[in-house]
C-alpha cells in the first residue's frame, strides 16, 4: 500500500499548484485493460471492491455488450469504486485513477494514451474487441501494459494477452474455478500466456506489488548506464546458458532487460542480485525466463498488406522460377507456433490451383522453441489465431476440431517443422524462398550482419528473402535487390557467395583454433571437409542434437542444442567430448564410443538424460 500513499501525497501537492495539462503529466504510467464477457460483471465488482482509488493506474474495461441496447455498465461499476467511471467517447485521454468503459457495438484502440472508437466489423468472426484493444495496448504501452481476462465464453482475449506478454507487459487471468463462465480464462491458460492465475479479489494486491517493484527494477536494468546493465545481466545469462545451452548475449539488451525486469518483479524482488541468486536454486524459474525470451506473437496472415504484396509480387516470380524443375523449397526461420508457415502453404496452394500448375512444395519451418514446434506439428488453433482468415479459406483449408481448427492434411503435408538454431546450426540450403520476419529485430547489429550473408548463401539463383517490416538487409545491398522495399521483399543478386563456416563452438564458448603450430591452409581445409560431411549428415531437419568427433574424441562439429548434454570444463579450453559430458553421462558415453569403434557399426543409447 506504500504506492497508494505516495500517490495520494503527490495529488495533494499538485492541488495547490496550477493544473498541468501536458500529456506527460496527464497520462498514466500503467494502463490496465480488462476483457470480460458472460459472468464478467460479478468479477469486475469484486475486483474494484478491492482496488484502492489512488493506485496511479488507469483501467479500461472491454466487455462484450448487447449492441442493440444502451450499456448500464458504468452505473453498475461506479458503486464499487471511488475512481471516476465513465463511458468512452472518441479521443478520450487516459488519466490515472480513472475507469473507462467501452460503449456497445464498438471496437477500441489506444494510441499515445488516447482512446479511439471504431465501428464493429460486419463479419462475426472478426468481432474481437478484447483482442483488438489488447493488441493496441501492447503497441502503445509496451512493458507498461497490463491485461486481465475475466469470466466469459469462447477464446476472446488469448491472442491479445499474448501480444501484451510479448511486449513485456503483465498478463493476469481469473482462476477458472471462480469464473461463472470459464471459456476465456481456460483458453488463455491453455495457451500458457498467464503470468498470474487468481480470483478477482486477489488481483488488486498483486497489481500494486508488481508495479512498485517493476518501477524500481526498470530504473536500474532498463534505464541504467549500458555498462552497468550489461554487468547486471551477465549472471542471468550464465544461468540460462548452463541449463539450456542457449546464449542470449547477442540479443538486444533493452528488449532482454525489460523481460528480466518483469520476471524480477513477478518474483517479488527489488534487486537484480537477489534474483540472480534465486535462479541458481530454482531451475523452474530459469525455464520461465527462457520461455519469456522466446515469446513471439503470430497469427494466420498477420500483416495483411505484406501477404497481399507477397501474393502479387513474389508468388508469380516463384512459380515461374520453379516451373522447370517442378519443385519449390521454402524456409520459415523462427516459425514459432506455425501460423505463418501454414499461411504460406495456403497461398502457394491457391496460386498453383489457379495456374493449374504442379510443383512439389516443401516448406521447412524452424524454431529453437521445442514446445512451439510441437504445437505447430499438432496444428490446432483457436479462433483468435484465425481472425484474419477469410470465411472462404476457413471452409476450404481447415477442419473443425473439438478445441479449435486444424489445417487440412493437404496443407499440413506441405510443411516440415524442425528444431533449428539460426545462430549455430548449419543453414538449410538450396531454398527458393526464405522468410525471417521479426526475428532480426531482437538481435544485435553485429550478429544481423552475419545472418544476412547466410541467407544469401542458402538461396537458389533468383531466390527471394522476406523480412519483417521493421527489418532490413543493412549494408548488404550488394547481396540483395528489393522487389518491394516497403514490405521488405528482396531478390538474391546472383553473385558468388562465400560458404558460411559452421559454428564450431558450444552456444556459450568462443572456440579459438590454435593455428600457431599449423599451416593456416591445412586448418581451413580440415574445416571445409568436416563442414561438407556435416551438412550431408546433419542438415536434415529431423536430426537430433549431434556432434562429430575425431579418433581422439575431440569435437569437430556441433549441431542442434548440444548444451543440454555438454558443457565446457573449467580451466584451459578442452574439446574432448568426454571432458565436456555433463554429470552422469561420461561413463555411458565413453563405453558407447569404445563399443562403436571396434566393429565400426551404428550404436544407439536411449534415455541418457
Amino acid at each position: 500500500m506504500k504506492k497508494a500513499t505516495n500517490h495520494t501525497e503527490s495529488k495533494k501537492m499538485a492541488a495547490s499548484q496550477p493544473a498541468d495539462t501536458s500529456p506527460h503529466q496527464q497520462s498514466a504510467a500503467f494502463v490496465v485493460g480488462i476483457g470480460a464477457s458472460a459472468g464478467g460483471l460479478e468479477a469486475l465488482k469484486i475486483l474494484f471492491d478491492h482496488m484502492p482509488p489512488d493506485s496511479g493506474m488507469a483501467f479500461v474495461i472491454v466487455q462484450h455488450l448487447d449492441p442493440t441496447h444502451r450499456s448500464m455498465l458504468t452505473d453498475l461499476i461506479s458503486p464499487h469504486t471511488k475512481m471516476m467511471v465513465k463511458e468512452i467517447i472518441n479521443g478520450t485521454t487516459v488519466k490515472p485513477d480513472c475507469v473507462y468503459v467501452i460503449p456497445p457495438d464498438r471496437e477500441l484502440a489506444i494510441s499515445e494514451q488516447r482512446l479511439f472508437l471504431a465501428a464493429m466489423p460486419d463479419e462475426r468472426i472478426k468481432r474481437r474487441p478484447i483482442d483488438s484493444f489488447f493488441r493496441s495496448l501492447a503497441e502503445d504501452l509496451k512493458e507498461n501494459a497490463i491485461g486481465i481476462i475475466l469470466s466469459g465464453t469462447g477464446t476472446e482475449g488469448t491472442l491479445g494477452l499474448k501480444e501484451i506478454k510479448a511486449a513485456g507487459g503483465l498478463a493476469i487471468v481469473q482462476d477458472p474455478e471462480t469464473a461463472l463462465f470459464d471459456g476465456m480464462p481456460r483458453s488463455a491458460i491453455t495457451a500458457r500466456v498467464a503470468d498470474y492465475i487468481m480470483p478477482p479479489g486477489k488481483i488488486p494486491e498483486k497489481l500494486l506489488d508488481y508495479i512498485n517493484k517493476k518501477q524500481n527494477n526498470d530504473g536500474r536494468i532498463v534505464s541504467g548506464p549500458p555498462d552497468l546493465v550489461e554487468n547486471d545481466l551477465k549472471g542471468i545469462f550464465q544461468a540460462i546458458r548452463t541449463q539450456t545451452g542457449y546464449d542470449f548475449t547477442n540479443y538486444k539488451t533493452n528488449t532482454i532487460a525489460r523481460r528480466i525486469s518483469k520476471r524480477i518483479a513477478l518474483n517479488g524482488f527489488n534487486a537484480v542480485e537477489d534474483y540472480t541468486k534465486f535462479l541458481q536454486d530454482h531451475p523452474n524459474e530459469i525455464t520461465k525466463l527462457y520461455k519469456d525470451f522466446l515469446i513471439g506473437v503470430t497469427s494466420f496472415f498477420r500483416d495483411k498488406e505484406v501477404f497481399n504484396s507477397f501474393e502479387k509480387k513474389a508468388v508469380p516470380h516463384l512459380l515461374e522460377k520453379c516451373r522447370d524443375r517442378q519443385e519449390l523449397r521454402a524456409w520459415i526461420c523462427g516459425c514459432s507456433t506455425g501460423e505463418e508457415a501454414y499461411s504460406l502453404a495456403i497461398i502457394l496452394k491457391e496460386a498453383l490451383e489457379k495456374n493449374r500448375q504442379y510443383l512439389k512444395v516443401t516448406i521447412f519451418a524452424s524454431d529453437i522453441d521445442d514446445e512451439a514446434i510441437e504445437f505447430a506439428r499438432n496444428g490446432i488453433y483457436n479462433e483468435s489465431a484465425l481472425a484474419d482468415v477469410s470465411p472462404e479459406r476457413l471452409a476450404q483449408y481447415f477442419v473443425k476440431k473439438e478445441n479449435g481448427y486444424q489445417p487440412k492434411k493437404e496443407i499440413r503435408e506441405m510443411v516440415v517443422f524442425a528444431h533449428h538454431n539460426l545462430i549455430k546450426d548449419p543453414p538449410f540450403s538450396k531454398m527458393d524462398l526464405i522468410s525471417c520476419r521479426n526475428l532480426l529485430i531482437y538481435i544485435k547489429g553485429d550478429l544481423q550482419k552475419k545472418v544476412i550473408p547466410v541467407f544469401h548463401y542458402s538461396l537458389n539463383t533468383d531466390g527471394l528473402l522476406l523480412l519483417g517490416t521493421s527489418e532490413s538487409i543493412g549494408e548488404h545491398g550488394d547481396l540483395f535487390t528489393p522487389i518491394d522495399a516497403k514490405h521488405k521483399i528482396f531478390k538474391k543478386k546472383n553473385i558468388n557467395s562465400r560458404k558460411p563456416y559452421p559454428i564450431f563452438d558450444l552456444p556459450f564458448v568462443e572456440r579459438k583454433l590454435d593455428v600457431k603450430k599449423q599451416d593456416m591452409s591445412s586448418v581451413v581445409s580440415k574445416i571445409t571437409r568436416v563442414s561438407d560431411i556435416a551438412e550431408k549428415l546433419l542438415a536434415e531437419p529431423s536430426q537430433p542434437p549431434s556432434v562429430i568427433i575425431d579418433m581422439n574424441n575431440d569435437a569437430l562439429y556441433f549441431s542442434g542444442n548440444t548444451g543440454i548434454y555438454l558443457a565446457p570444463p573449467d580451466g584451459v579450453a578442452n574439446w574432448n567430448i568426454l571432458e565436456m559430458a555433463k554429470k552422469g553421462l561420461r561413463t555411458v558415453l565413453e563405453k558407447a564410443i569404445k563399443k562403436h569403434a571396434l566393429p565400426k557399426r551404428p550404436l544407439k543409447k536411449i534415455a541418457l538424460r
